[in-house]
């Protein structure tokens, strides 16, 4: 493909794109944005070059970072210096950190509202007693 830049946005949409390409290498990288969570993300490049599929999995549950942060993304691996703390939702792995900071900065007030915000408690469930212990923990 001559223009991945243009066959990646048509094949899978408008929103926030990231990119980088190293033509000389065969290598390009795209990461998707929309609603500010991370839709999908795209890696071409030679065989034993792209990175492992278990490093792409927590960046699709984890907030989007910061503007300036977000370049980050095309790393393929969990973001340098974020610490979630110890992991409560292991489908997701979501820590614990990350959710108490969401439930204070984004004021959430339910197990449901964890879900929408950061997809904690909506896969096997196994998590949701303990999400209510951190809303409860939150509270006082």
């Amino acid at each position: 493909i001559d223009d991945w830049p243009g066959w990646t946005r048509q094949h899978l949409g408008d929103g926030v794109w990231l990119d980088y390409q190293d033509r000389r290498i065969g290598r390009y990288r795209a990461a998707l944005i929309r609603n500010d969570r991370l839709e999908a993300v795209l890696f071409v490049a030679a065989p034993g070059q792209r990175p492992a599929i278990e490093g792409l999995a927590p960046l699709f549950s984890a907030p989007v970072p910061e503007p300036h942060r977000r370049t980050e993304l095309l790393a393929g691996s969990p973001l340098a210096g974020r610490d979630g703390g110890p992991i409560v939702c292991a489908c997701h792995q979501i820590g614990r950190e990350t959710i108490l900071n969401a439930i204070v900065g984004q004021g959430l007030a339910s197990v449901e509202a964890i879900g929408q915000a950061l997809r904690a408690g909506t896969n096997c469930g196994s998590c949701i007693p303990e999400l209510r212990g951190l809303l409860t923990e939150r509270k006082r």
